[in-house]
């Protein structure tokens, strides 16, 4: 079976987010940072990367799917026919490190190589899941400032091309963050949605993303069951942004359609801002990279971050 590497056209419309007070985690991009007007700039590989503003606190979550790192190219190919390059996932880096997030997830990454070599690049822990199957080795990967402390992996689409979601556990500063990762197969989007509510329920009391390439939109209705725990970051934005991002979307050049979430358990969490990466970054994938800036919604379980606490490129435990 041939994995295409962009989706079908959809009609995609926002979620529903809620709120978050996490304390701000330091950017962690290689490279030294430079004033250039108004805005803040990095130097990474001799690239200068303009960087986002910080809204104030919060932690930064970043969506992006990477096309096996193979770049916008050769659109409707099969990722099977695609190839990568060190110079090729360099950019992907670099639209990362343009966002400063915080954590990152990644769909279609193809083998842990790719991950690890992400993760050395921005300075950042990692996890790797492969979703199995024959055709190619490719699944989701995490990269992260903070510690992960468990990975866990559970089935979401069955057949050929099977997919899983992955669960992961991180240290906060002492507190616990539950945080997913999925990327749904092209139909069959009841089932898949049901799955991943089982994986939310399996998820420990406490502060919840659920982040991804959910590869439908939300007029199809299908989201519905999740959204009785979780909201869309984007429908709980500022308008403005939210305006720009729906009328963007997050297919690339191919489709205008919202493709890639991030949802918020909304007792806990709260959106301060969105945004994609910017226009010199958008031609690292077939998708743009949709990230939330969120808030824990009671401070008082946060506190600052010991560097000592982040491990830079440490692999996450298996799953």
């Amino acid at each position: 079976m041939c994995r295409l590497s962009s989706p079908r056209p959809f009609i995609a419309r926002s979620l529903v987010v809620g709120a978050l007070c996490l304390v701000l985690l330091s950017a962690c991009v290689s490279g030294r940072a430079t004033k250039q007007g108004a805005g803040l700039t990095v130097i990474r590989n001799g690239r200068e990367i303009p960087l986002p503003e910080s809204p104030g606190e919060c932690l930064r979550v970043l969506t992006y799917n990477i096309r096996v790192g193979a770049g916008p190219e050769r659109p409707l190919t099969c990722l099977s026919h695609l190839t990568s390059s060190p110079e090729k996932l360099r950019a992907i880096a670099d639209a990362i490190a343009s966002v400063r997030p915080d954590l990152v997830a990644l769909q279609e990454v193809r083998g842990s190589e790719q991950a690890a070599f992400l993760a050395q690049e921005l300075g950042m822990n990692y996890a790797y899941t492969p979703h199995g199957g024959k055709d190619v080795d490719w699944g989701l990967a995490l990269l992260s400032k903070v510690r992960i402390l468990g990975v866990h992996t559970a089935p979401i689409h069955q057949g050929r091309d099977q997919r899983v979601g992955v669960l992961y556990t991180l240290d906060l500063a002492g507190a616990k963050l539950q945080f997913i990762n999925v990327h749904y197969h092209l139909g069959g989007y009841q089932g898949q949605v049901a799955a991943t509510v089982r994986l939310v329920q399996e998820a420990q009391e406490g502060p919840l993303i659920l982040a991804g390439d959910l590869n439908f939109s939300r007029h199809e209705g299908a989201l519905e069951p999740l959204l009785e725990r979780l909201a869309d970051t984007c429908e709980l934005a500022p308008p403005p942004k939210a305006f720009e991002i729906e009328r963007t979307g997050t297919a690339g050049g191919l489709f205008r359609y919202r493709l890639d979430y991030i949802l918020v358990d909304p007792r806990l969490l709260s959106v301060i801002d969105v945004g994609l990466t910017s226009e010199p970054y958008r031609t690292a994938s077939d998708h743009l990279g949709y990230h939330a800036c969120v808030k824990l919604k009671h401070p008082r379980v946060t506190r600052a971050l010991p560097q000592t606490e982040t491990r830079p490129h440490q692999k996450a435990p298996g799953p």
